[in-house]
Protein backbone atom coordinates (compact mmCIF):
# COMPACT_ATOMS: atom_id res chain seq x y z
CA UNK A 1 0.00 0.00 0.00
CA UNK A 2 1.56 3.58 -0.78
CA UNK A 3 1.17 6.57 0.63
CA UNK A 4 -1.65 7.99 -1.75
CA UNK A 5 -3.74 4.96 -1.05
CA UNK A 6 -3.30 5.60 2.76
CA UNK A 7 -4.04 9.40 2.97
CA UNK A 8 -7.15 8.88 0.82
CA UNK A 9 -8.92 7.24 3.97
CA UNK A 10 -7.50 10.24 5.81
CA UNK A 11 -8.91 13.12 3.85
CA UNK A 12 -11.57 15.68 5.22
CA UNK A 13 -14.31 16.83 3.40
CA UNK A 14 -17.46 18.19 4.94
CA UNK A 15 -19.01 14.79 4.12
CA UNK A 16 -17.01 13.19 6.03
CA UNK A 17 -15.42 15.11 8.66
CA UNK A 18 -15.43 14.60 12.34
CA UNK A 19 -13.58 16.15 15.20
CA UNK A 20 -11.13 13.73 17.14
CA UNK A 21 -11.59 10.80 14.01
CA UNK A 22 -7.60 10.56 14.05
CA UNK A 23 -7.68 7.90 16.63
CA UNK A 24 -10.15 5.60 13.93
CA UNK A 25 -7.11 5.92 11.37
CA UNK A 26 -4.20 4.51 13.86
CA UNK A 27 -3.54 1.89 11.50
CA UNK A 28 -3.04 3.92 8.72
CA UNK A 29 -0.85 6.26 10.45
CA UNK A 30 1.51 3.27 11.83
CA UNK A 31 1.75 2.66 7.93
CA UNK A 32 2.75 6.32 7.87
CA UNK A 33 4.81 6.80 10.17
CA UNK A 34 7.21 4.93 13.02
CA UNK A 35 7.86 9.02 14.98
CA UNK A 36 7.00 8.18 18.41
CA UNK A 37 5.68 10.77 19.27
CA UNK A 38 2.92 11.25 16.15
CA UNK A 39 1.68 7.80 16.73
CA UNK A 40 1.44 8.58 20.92
CA UNK A 41 -0.30 12.09 19.91
CA UNK A 42 -2.97 10.10 17.75
CA UNK A 43 -3.36 7.75 20.44
CA UNK A 44 -3.87 11.09 23.06
CA UNK A 45 -1.83 14.17 23.49
CA UNK A 46 -1.35 15.35 26.67
CA UNK A 47 0.00 19.13 27.05
CA UNK A 48 3.22 19.57 28.99
CA UNK A 49 3.27 22.31 30.61
CA UNK A 50 6.89 23.41 32.22
CA UNK A 51 5.75 25.79 34.65
CA UNK A 52 2.36 25.90 36.08
CA UNK A 53 0.17 29.00 35.49
CA UNK A 54 -0.38 31.52 37.67
CA UNK A 55 -4.43 32.57 37.73
CA UNK A 56 -5.14 35.69 39.47
CA UNK A 57 -9.24 35.59 39.12
CA UNK A 58 -11.22 32.95 38.05
CA UNK A 59 -13.39 33.66 35.39
CA UNK A 60 -16.96 34.83 35.70
CA UNK A 61 -19.25 31.75 34.99
CA UNK A 62 -21.76 32.07 32.05
CA UNK A 63 -25.22 31.50 33.01
CA UNK A 64 -26.80 28.23 31.85
CA UNK A 65 -31.14 27.34 32.25
CA UNK A 66 -31.13 24.20 34.27
CA UNK A 67 -31.41 22.07 31.34
CA UNK A 68 -28.42 23.42 29.57
CA UNK A 69 -26.62 22.85 33.05
CA UNK A 70 -27.98 19.02 32.66
CA UNK A 71 -26.75 18.55 29.60
CA UNK A 72 -22.91 19.90 29.97
CA UNK A 73 -23.23 18.19 33.41
CA UNK A 74 -23.61 14.79 31.65
CA UNK A 75 -21.68 15.71 28.51
CA UNK A 76 -18.37 16.55 31.08
CA UNK A 77 -19.40 13.30 33.00
CA UNK A 78 -18.99 11.89 29.67
CA UNK A 79 -15.65 13.53 29.14
CA UNK A 80 -14.37 12.27 32.38
CA UNK A 81 -14.94 8.60 32.12
CA UNK A 82 -13.13 8.60 28.55
CA UNK A 83 -10.20 10.52 30.04
CA UNK A 84 -10.57 13.60 27.61
CA UNK A 85 -10.63 15.93 30.31
CA UNK A 86 -9.28 15.25 34.08
CA UNK A 87 -9.95 17.51 37.26
CA UNK A 88 -7.05 18.81 38.43
CA UNK A 89 -8.14 22.17 40.03
CA UNK A 90 -5.06 24.13 39.29
CA UNK A 91 -6.72 26.25 35.96
CA UNK A 92 -10.55 27.45 36.15
CA UNK A 93 -11.68 27.84 32.02
CA UNK A 94 -15.35 28.78 31.29
CA UNK A 95 -17.21 26.52 29.04
CA UNK A 96 -19.55 27.10 26.60
CA UNK A 97 -21.52 25.02 23.97
CA UNK A 98 -23.09 24.71 20.81
CA UNK A 99 -25.99 22.75 19.41
CA UNK A 100 -25.71 19.95 16.79
CA UNK A 101 -27.45 17.13 15.07
CA UNK A 102 -29.82 14.99 17.10
CA UNK A 103 -30.35 17.42 19.61
CA UNK A 104 -27.25 17.30 20.80
CA UNK A 105 -24.60 19.94 22.28
CA UNK A 106 -21.09 19.74 21.55
CA UNK A 107 -18.91 21.26 24.82
CA UNK A 108 -16.25 24.37 23.71
CA UNK A 109 -13.64 24.92 26.26
CA UNK A 110 -12.57 28.80 26.49
CA UNK A 111 -8.99 28.39 26.30
CA UNK A 112 -7.88 31.60 25.51
CA UNK A 113 -6.72 32.90 29.03
CA UNK A 114 -4.66 30.07 29.57
CA UNK A 115 -2.95 30.31 26.11
CA UNK A 116 -2.18 33.99 26.70
CA UNK A 117 0.21 33.00 29.96
CA UNK A 118 1.13 29.39 28.77
CA UNK A 119 2.24 30.16 25.07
Amino acid sequence: MNVSEIGHGLKNTKQNFKAGKTKFAFDAWKQLTNDKWIINTIVGYKLEVNIPPIQVNAPRPYKFSPKERTEIHLEIQKFLKQNVIEENGEFISNIFYRSITNNKIRIILNLKPFNKITF
